[in-house]
């Protein structure tokens, strides 16, 4: 149930900022509107754009192109993994665990869990820290 939830979430969240963003544009001090990138397009091999920095909290927009690696590490605070666009596998745990990044999947991963991502050619997602 938590699954469906974090997945219905996600995709509320990628709709409206697609629907409401094409620049990165400040609205006074409550809310900030993010130049979230939904086509893949060309570019680096391994581009990582950060989106916003704020109190408790970072989103980071990764894309990989032409088969490239976000190699092993793991990450001391909760994160999300979004998939945007294109295609990957996230691996997780050492390799214990996968899962197919496609459109639309979002997944939640412990801090301190070791994990990668492969695309398949190419992926984009977005991902969340959660900071204390």
């Amino acid at each position: 149930m938590k699954r469906v939830l974090w997945t219905i979430s996600g995709i509320f969240l990628t709709i409206v900022i697609i629907f409401t963003s094409t620049i990165a544009t400040e609205k006074g001090e409550h809310m900030k509107i993010l130049n979230l990138k939904t086509e893949i397009g060309e570019g680096n091999n391994k581009q990582i754009d950060l989106l916003f920095e704020g109190p408790r909290r970072k989103i980071v927009q990764i894309t990989l192109r032409n088969n490239g690696v976000l190699e092993s590490h793991k990450a001391v605070e909760p994160i999300t993994i979004q998939c945007i666009s294109g295609k990957g596998t996230l691996s997780v745990g050492n390799g214990k665990e996968s899962l197919e990044l496609i459109s639309g999947v979002i997944v939640t991963i412990e801090p301190n869990t070791v994990h990668e991502i492969k695309s398949e050619p190419a992926v984009s997602v977005l991902l969340s820290k959660f900071t204390e």
